[in-house]
């Protein structure tokens, strides 16, 4: 269920669009994954802790290389990060902060590391969604927008319990 006041507010994330949309000079490109599996039937996103405010829990992704293709940066971010790799799915969305614009791809894992670049420097964890469905679907998506959105505008801080 969606209240009429919720359906009139502009989306979380703004739908995918090309970097040739965006005008002016500085603008930074990132990538990033939405790392999830299934586990005995439920489904399970993988977040990484904040270097900076340890607290804070994120989707791994980061700065573009010269060249390199969106799906290709969201990959070696997501390994360097986070230490998994899996099955790059569609691109969720793009977020524009007014400094950067960040493509998000689904990640299916399949793979998770032992020992991964950034695995001194942060925690990963996986967080348990459950069985999305009716009326959870609208919680689900709510709380998956918030934390997409740039560190300035997050409604939400998820913390590890």
């Amino acid at each position: 269920y969606v209240s009429r006041k919720r359906s009139a507010r502009k989306p979380f994330v703004k739908p995918p669009r090309s970097m040739k949309d965006k005008q002016g000079p500085g603008l930074r490109e990132r990538a990033g994954c939405v790392a999830h599996r299934v586990m005995d039937g439920r489904l399970e996103i993988m977040l990484i802790q904040s270097r900076k405010h340890p607290a804070h829990w994120t989707f791994p992704a980061g700065s573009m290389e010269n060249d390199e293709q969106q799906t290709v940066a969201a990959v070696r971010e997501t390994k360097e990060e986070a230490g998994v790799e899996g099955i790059l799915g569609q691109r969720i969305c793009d977020i524009d902060d007014g400094k950067s614009m960040t493509h998000m791809f689904g990640l299916t894992v399949t793979n998770e590391l032992t020992e991964w670049d950034e695995g001194g420097q942060r925690m990963r964890r996986w967080f348990d969604l459950g069985k999305p469905s009716g009326n959870d679907a609208a919680k689900l998506a709510e709380e998956v927008g918030a934390a997409l959105l740039p560190k300035e505008q997050q409604q939400r801080i998820l913390r590890a319990v």
